[in-house]
This record gives C-alpha cells, structure tokens and sequence, in this order.
C-alpha cells in the first residue's frame, strides 16, 4: 500500500504511523465523514510466512490471522469508552482485512515513561486511572486484552489515556476460537501473568497481572522483574516474590502499594476481584478541580482532565457513554402479555441457534422483571428466563446470565417436584459454569459440590443429564489446575454410574 490508496473509495491513506508482526497502521482520512482516521490494516501474505506461519500452513495460518484480526473489528464495535479508539468501519482491500478507528495522536506511555518519568504522583494516578477505567470497560464484555503494556497505552494529546491494539483480546465466552496454536504463547514478556506463560485458561484476574506490572513500574520507573538477579525475567514471573513499590518508592500510599502487590499475586484468585477494587483504591488520591498542574510538567497532560474537568474532552472519562440498550416503551415498563413474551421467546430462540445475543434477548431481559411481577413463578417465565439467560451466557455477558440463572434457582427452590428440582439444579450448575470467567473458580467448586450432592437423590432419568453437565463443568475446572477437588467432588456420581 502507499499514500493514496483509497480504500472501499472512502479511506484515504496519507501516511504509514507503524507496522508489527501482523498489521500496519496509516493515518488516513474519511472522504465521507470529513475526518482524520486510523486504519489498521492485514500486512501481505509474503510479509508473514515465517513469522505467523510457515509456507507448509500458509492457508490455515493466513485464515487464521484474517479471523483473529476480523474478531478485533468485532471487539471494538462492542466497546464504547473515552479511553478505547471507536470503531469507524471495517472491510477488505484486496484480500487484506482493515479497520477504520479512531486515530489517537499522542505518545505511547513506553515513550512518556522514557523521557518524561520519574513525573509527579497526580500523574502517575490519573494515567493509572484511566486505563484501569478503560479495562473495566473490556472486562464488562467478558474481554480479556491479554496484551496490556506501556507500548498498548496511548496518552492522547488532550490527556486522554487511551487503550489500543485488542488484536490478541480474547473473550471469555463458550465456543470462542482462541487463533493460537500450543505452543505459540501470546502476550508480551515482562508483563504476562504466570498462567499466561503456562498456556493455562486465561479469566479477567490474567489483566490484572499485566495492569499491576504496568502500575508498579509507572510508580517506581522499572518493571517488577528484572535481569538484575541472573534469573529470566520468565521464571520470576512464575517463581519469585514480587518487590514492593516501597523499595523504590516510599512515598506510595500504602493502600495503593498494597493492592499492586495483590495484583501481581502468582494465584489469580488471590489477586483483587476485579478491576473495580482498584479503581476504588485510586480514586481519592485524582486530582481534582482547580488543582495546579503537575511540577514538573508533562506533555501530554493526563491531569488535565480531571483538574479542568468542563474545559476538556479528557473529563469524559470519568463518566463514559453507557452501552446503547433496546428501547423501551411505557407499556412495556408497567404490562406485558403473555403473547408478547411469546413472541420475543421465539426470536430469542432463533438468535440462540446462530449462536449470539442481539436484539431480542435485550428486549427479552427487559420485560422479564414486569413478566415475573404479573405471572409470577409462571413455566413460560421460567422458560424466558432461562433462554435469556441462556442466550447471553453463549454471547459471553456472564454476569447478567448468572443473575437469571440464580433467580430460576431461586423461584425453583421450594418446589417437590423431581423435575422442578432438577431444573433448580441445572440453573445452579450454570451459576457455578458463569462465575468462572471472573476468576471465582473456589465459588464454582463450591457450587458443582452441592449441586452433586442433590443430584444422587434424583430418579435416573432426570439425573443423567444434569450428571452430564457436572461432568462438563468439572473439565473446565481440572484444565484451571483443580483436577484433584474436582475428582473428589464428583467421586459420588462416578460411583453411582459405575
């Protein structure tokens, strides 16, 4: 490609900003909507052979890398956050895949940390901030960037810390195509979580790993491990104690220099819940407004935002947009009819056998609450909410899909019936199944436990499949280093089938 070139007869490229092992990045211009844009863009096959595949695979591997660069076209039109590039479009020019995003023109925080660090705390905390709130976003999706370093982070002019390359994200949802081979580990070293360098599953708490090694060495000016000690910086990040910021930085709150010393705990679960606790550390020490400017100062200002909040763009941070919902009319929010339901039923269903959640199962999870109210514990209430929750559990919203799944538990908990009861227990084997992406691997050990222990009271018939279903659950969690609880856990059942 050269300046020039138009793509799709709308982008125009102007100039190459940079090129890694799979794509280059231009600078381009939108004929159509009058602006400056980033496009991203597949390099040639020719480029490639050898560094992502050999000439023996180069159709699989060039699938392959075309399907993991269509995914991150499709995790970016699902983001919506001051602090993650909006996608524009995307399409094909020639055979090579491209995204049209927005164009972030700042310097990379690799470069801020190089010439402008050691800088003063407002600084540290605000960038620290605005790329955890930008990772709250990606982990809202059930999306694990898997690749966040300084080079990924990119302070705007106007301060904005922004979020980029999603080219490795992977998310945390049933079925998802991983496009990496054993063997071929992705991420960066220096800032991979230990289970990450094992190739073992990845959950939310694997970017908590890499956000602490990125703090730590905001604060201190260093990564956490180095080659000081004449051990690989690899085999420190599986073996050694991290150092606390305290050793470098005394002048760290000793709240926050506590919470990055959980972060980069080897064990995900002992690393904070989720990113949300970080942030609500972080938050008291922000600037505020009317603060002074940092001494020394910066350029670009991360500060800015947040000291001059109605003056500039760098404020919308501190509240991003929400994610667009269906819309909602007044009937709906005070009576539904049990036809209605039925119908947004059946286009549920329909979206499930193509394997995703679109607009249906919004509409669907927003008139349940009025269905449940007017019905009550009704079948066809039942059966919406387990197809809804269904339906956003294989789209990967497991938090939402949980929720359902609890309260099908719930409504299901006094019931005699065998076959209430072992609905009640297929919901709580989901609840279990949903906690799993958010790294409560103990609260799903615990879940599959008691529901194993009502099952063996259940006739044959009604317990062979939700047997089936622990079986299922209880591979998931052996490939997270749990086999020896899990064997424990099913014994039972194991025994009852011999």
């Amino acid at each position: 490609m050269e300046p020039g070139d138009m793509l799709d007869s709308r982008y125009r490229l102007e100039r190459l900003l940079g090129q890694g092992g799979m794509a280059e990045v231009w600078e381009a211009y939108d004929t159509r909507d009058d602006h400056e844009v980033a496009v991203k863009v597949v390099r040639p096959v020719r480029d490639l052979v050898g560094h992502w595949f050999d000439t023996e695979n180069m159709h699989q591997g060039r699938t392959e890398l075309h399907g993991r660069f269509r995914r991150e076209g499709e995790v970016l039109a699902g983001l919506r956050h001051r602090g993650i590039p909006e996608l524009y479009g995307r399409g094909t020019h020639g055979d090579r895949p491209y995204i049209a995003m927005r164009l972030v023109k700042g310097k990379s925080l690799h470069r801020f940390l190089e010439t402008q660090w050691p800088f003063a705390r407002s600084v540290v905390i605000a960038i620290a901030y605005q790329i955890a709130d930008a990772l709250a976003c990606a982990h809202a999706a059930q999306l694990v960037h898997r690749d966040l370093k300084p080079h990924n982070v990119v302070i705007d002019r106007d301060g904005t810390v922004v979020l980029i390359d999603f080219g490795i994200a992977l998310p945390l949802r049933p079925g998802v195509t991983r496009y990496t081979a054993q063997g071929t580990t992705v991420g960066s070293k220096g800032y991979m979580a230990p289970e990450q360098i094992r190739e073992e599953r990845l959950t939310l708490h694997t970017d908590l790993y890499a956000y602490g090694c990125v703090i730590h060495e905001l604060f201190t000016g260093r990564q956490p491990f180095g080659t000081e000690t004449g051990l690989s910086i690899v085999s420190q990040h599986l073996e050694s104690a991290p150092p606390s910021v305290h050793e470098f930085a005394p002048w760290v709150p000793d709240d926050i220099a506590e919470i990055i010393l959980r972060l980069l705990a080897k064990n995900p679960g002992d690393r904070p819940s989720d990113i949300h606790a970080v942030l609500k550390v972080l938050k008291p020490y922000l600037p505020v407004p009317g603060e002074t400017a940092p001494d020394p100062r910066v350029d670009p200002d991360p500060t800015l935002g947040f000291r001059e909040p109605d003056g500039s763009p760098a404020a919308a941070v501190r509240q991003p947009p929400a994610a667009p919902r269906a819309a909602r009319s007044r009937r709906a929010a005070t009576w539904v009819s049990r036809r209605n339901v039925e119908e947004v039923l059946a286009e549920v269903g329909e979206e499930l056998a193509e394997g995703r959640a679109g607009p249906a199962t919004e509409r669907l999870a927003e008139i349940l609450p009025a269905a449940r109210r007017d019905f009550g514990a009704d079948p066809l209430v039942r059966r919406a909410r387990r197809a809804c929750a269904d339906s956003l559990r294989i789209a990967g919203d497991c938090v939402r899909a949980g929720d359902l799944y609890r309260q099908q538990a719930d409504d299901l908990g006094r019931a005699s019936d065998p076959a209430a009861r072992a609905e009640r227990l297929v919901a709580l084997l989901r609840v279990a199944e949903c906690r799993i992406p958010s790294g409560e691997i103990d609260a799903a050990l615990d879940g599959l436990r008691d529901v194993v222990g009502e099952v063996v009271a259940l006739p044959a018939e009604l317990a062979e499949p939700i047997v089936v279903l622990c079986e299922d659950l209880g591979v998931e969690l052996s490939e997270l280093r749990r086999e020896t609880e899990v064997n424990e856990i099913l014994a039972p059942i194991r025994r009852r089938g011999a």
